[in-house]
């Protein structure tokens, strides 16, 4: 079964007919005939229904296109991967990121990319705001949230969880500030964003949720490493992704208010994205970014849960 005859099945089915077919590839209609009385042949069914005015799929031959589509496709995708791996992985891949994962995940892992893969370049798009990949000419893109719209290929990268935290001295200037409401109403930094304006959820590790009030925050920003920073800073609690402040926890540069709690202004729900427009003949390049950027989001979430809060 050649994927010449296979392509052409899948255009006479698209088409309805040999003769739009074999003029779309200037070929004569007795070629594409051929083809698929060959198929037909070869499989022992019928394809096609024909009358002298039109053609149509039996059901078998429907089905059967149907899954063939998927095969050429993977066909041409193996051959295109097999052609682009024999070459030396070179050449540029834009990617877009917000700034919080660009600084704390992407940027620092780059290094061990690039040595890696010496005649790589990564033109690193750092934007809070969503940019269209296809008029923007951004190969991939990293988006956070519960979802992804649009027509887009996505892969979860990590299911992402935020806490509130607060500086050591911040903690020690306010000691009668404990309980999650007590410490919503005094809220530092925040984001500015309706839907963080409200309150904070609460989820206690039997599942049950409470929810809190907030206070006016002193900073409020759209940026997330501005709200880390300010946070940092003393100026009071924020609402944090933990992957943002690991290793603030770990040198103790802040503390997690409620570890026995995830707390979140919106949903639980909430994941790193890796989005890109399409999966077929994507460059070999591409697809070695791709595979490094699951690599090191899946090394920092195991290193995140093996370090607890």
């Amino acid at each position: 079964m050649k994927i010449d005859d296979l392509e052409t099945l899948i255009d006479v089915a698209d088409a309805g007919s040999f003769a739009a077919v074999a003029k779309k590839r200037n070929i004569d209609p007795s070629v594409v005939s051929r083809a698929i009385s060959g198929l037909e042949t070869e499989l022992d069914v019928r394809l096609f229904q024909r009358t002298t005015r039109k053609m149509t799929l039996t059901e078998t031959g429907s089905e059967f296109v149907e899954r063939m589509r998927n095969v050429v496709s993977e066909m041409h995708a193996a051959t295109h991967d097999a052609k682009e791996t024999a070459k030396t992985i070179s050449g540029i891949v834009r990617i877009s990121a917000s700034s919080s994962f660009a600084q704390t995940i992407l940027l620092p892992s780059l290094p061990d990319l690039l040595t890696s893969k010496p005649n790589l370049r990564v033109e690193v798009i750092s934007a809070d705001d969503i940019t269209d990949l296809f008029s923007a000419n951004i190969d991939l893109a990293i988006r956070m949230g519960p979802s992804v719209n649009g027509d887009l290929i996505c892969i979860k990268l990590i299911t992402t969880e935020y806490g509130v935290f607060a500086s050591p001295g911040w903690v020690a200037g306010n000691p009668d500030v404990k309980s999650p409401a007590e410490i919503a109403k005094a809220i530092g930094a925040n984001y500015a964003l309706p839907a963080f304006q409200k309150s904070w959820l609460f989820k206690a590790r039997d599942g049950r949720v409470t929810e809190s009030p907030l206070g006016a925050a002193r900073v409020i920003s759209s940026s997330a490493m501005a709200v880390r920073q300010a946070m940092l800073m003393g100026i009071g609690p924020a609402l944090v992704a933990k992957h943002l402040v690991e290793h603030n926890v770990k040198a103790g540069n802040c503390v997690n208010l409620f570890p026995e709690y995830t707390v979140t202004a919106t949903t639980f729900d909430t994941a790193i994205w890796l989005v890109y427009p399409s999966k077929r003949l994507l460059p070999a390049r591409t697809r070695a970014v791709i595979e490094w950027l699951k690599k090191i989001t899946l090394d920092k979430h195991c290193h995140a849960t093996h370090h607890p809060d």
